[in-house]
């Protein structure tokens, strides 16, 4: 009985506790003290971070401030006017900073935020379980509080996976348009059902999605010659009588011209990009970007390295042709900014494992080239 007891008590003051503080409700604390940042502000901080990329920074800078004044102005209108999110699609390839842009917006508005991948969503064999892990993995990363995951932010990677596409009979893939549909309905705003382990008790109660930011993300590989067909430049325009053929320039970002009609032609349901209306396009970064990123930019890959080896009482260096090198081999892997760290622990392995001090240099970049090729091979 003293066990029941116990366990009936911390049921009631766990139902207690959660008691109206799913959405935003009258008695809901949610956002009381949320200092909401003016977009420029949050520009600047993502600026900090992210090299270049700033008509990407200015879309989501402003599509974060509007959205949280949205949740504020249905707070302060005592829960009445409820005006419609804005979800946000960013286009880029891997490693130009997807997916550290949202964390970092996340990370200075003081938000949750959930990194979700796409490729679950194709691999199951029903949806529901992977709309209930993404709303589960916000609650986890609000700390339990289902007040700020509530107001958080949910972002998809790999969006373009889930991409209708024909197979060899001519025919859509259904499965694609199904998890389609439910992504539709959890970024319109529905409830998920959550369980959850309460002592010895399973409880069973829901999460309202009407207020979470989406953003979802994906390289969407081959948009951009969809793009170039459209527009008629490039080589792979289609020649005809009455084709009008510009002169292509390969320095012309492409997916910076993708319309809705684009994403649409490459798989998406219509209903589900009219819930996405914003669409940034990130760039390939050039040689002189990922130097910055090694060396300006706060919180660096190489002043990280130097800061290690100090704690050892050890002296690091990089020489100026040793960034060079280590830049161009992320551009050759095309594995953009998230490669750089690869590179410099293989080029600093020996060193680290000896402890022992190193002025790095393009040579020593060369000499672990081969192996990371083959390893990307593999």
């Amino acid at each position: 009985m003293k066990i029941a007891d116990k366990d009936s008590k911390f049921l009631s003051e766990f139902l207690e506790g959660l008691k109206e503080k799913i959405d935003l409700v009258h008695d809901s604390t949610a956002m009381l003290d949320f200092d909401l940042p003016s977009p420029k502000e949050i520009y600047n901080y993502l600026d900090s971070y992210v090299v270049g990329q700033d008509k990407a920074k200015k879309v989501l800078a402003t599509a974060a401030f509007n959205h949280y004044k949205r949740l504020m102005i249905y707070r302060d209108s005592g829960f009445k006017v409820r005006l419609d999110k804005t979800n946000v699609m960013m286009l880029g390839p891997t490693g130009t900073g997807k997916t550290y842009l949202v964390k970092k917006l996340a990370e200075f508005l003081k938000v949750p935020v959930h990194i979700a991948d796409a490729n679950s969503l194709t691999a199951a064999g029903y949806v529901g379980k992977d709309v209930e892990t993404m709303i589960d993995g916000l609650i986890s990363a609000a700390g339990q509080s289902f007040e700020a995951a509530g107001t958080g932010i949910i972002f998809i990677d790999e969006f373009d996976k889930i991409a209708k596409r024909f197979n060899g009979n001519k025919q859509r893939d259904v499965g694609g348009e199904g998890v389609q549909q439910a992504l539709l309905k959890l970024m319109e705003g529905t409830t998920v059902d959550i369980e959850k382990q309460t002592g010895l008790t399973r409880m069973k109660f829901q999460v309202d999605t009407t207020n979470i930011l989406f953003i979802v993300g994906g390289a969407f590989v081959g948009l951009e010659e969809n793009i170039a067909k459209r527009l008629k430049v490039g080589p792979t325009t289609n020649i005809g009588v009455n084709a009008s053929i510009k002169d292509y320039d390969p320095d012309v970002a492409l997916l910076q011209k993708c319309t809705p009609q684009d994403i649409e032609d490459y798989g998406f349901i219509p209903e589900l990009i009219g819930r996405i209306p914003l669409i940034a396009a990130l760039r390939q970064l050039t040689v002189e970007d990922l130097i910055y990123i090694l060396t300006k930019v706060k919180n660096n890959p190489t002043e990280q390295y130097i800061k290690l080896f100090e704690e050892s009482q050890l002296e690091l260096k990089f020489g100026e042709d040793s960034l060079q090198s280590i830049a161009e081999l992320a551009l050759h892997q095309k594995t953009g900014a998230r490669g750089l760290k690869t590179i410099i622990e293989n080029v600093l392995l020996d060193s680290m494992f000896e402890l022992k001090g190193i002025t790095v240099t393009s040579d020593d970049v060369k000499k672990i080239q081969s192996s990371l090729e083959r390893d990307s091979q593999d």
